[in-house]
């Protein structure tokens, strides 16, 4: 064994780490336009800043009707919001009983709810914004 594999267990060696590679949907492209042209950079429900990590991890843009139930929608911009990650999170696997319990402490969630009725009707009318 080599100097600098010192240290190294062999089980570490034997086991090849497997990337996945993505596939691409212009969703990339499409971020890159919206955080170029929508200003400022602050979240649409508590207008926090967006931070740099979450822009470079693509964390703060947020659909807001699933692009998986809604698939013709996944490259409108105006499907997208800018949130937190931690917003984005709960946004992407909130319950309602949860999201009342936010509303009840004071978040402001009305806007996403608002867009999210609006888009959800444009999808079922055929209609893109």
């Amino acid at each position: 064994m080599s100097c600098y594999m010192a240290g190294v267990k062999e089980s570490m060696l034997k086991h090849k780490q497997v990337y996945k590679a993505r596939k691409v949907t212009g969703e990339a492209d499409m971020f890159e336009e919206i955080w170029d042209k929508r200003v400022p950079h602050v979240s649409a429900v508590s207008n926090k800043p967006i931070s740099q990590y979450e822009y470079l991890t693509r964390k703060c843009f947020a659909h807001v009707i699933p692009k998986k139930g809604f698939p013709r929608f996944r490259l409108l911009p105006e499907n997208i919001e800018y949130l937190t990650w931690s917003e984005h999170t709960f946004w992407d696997n909130r319950t309602e009983e949860e999201l009342q319990y936010r509303i009840s402490i004071g978040e402001d969630w009305d806007y996403m709810l608002r867009r999210e009725t609006e888009l959800k009707s444009l999808y079922k009318s055929g209609s893109v914004v």
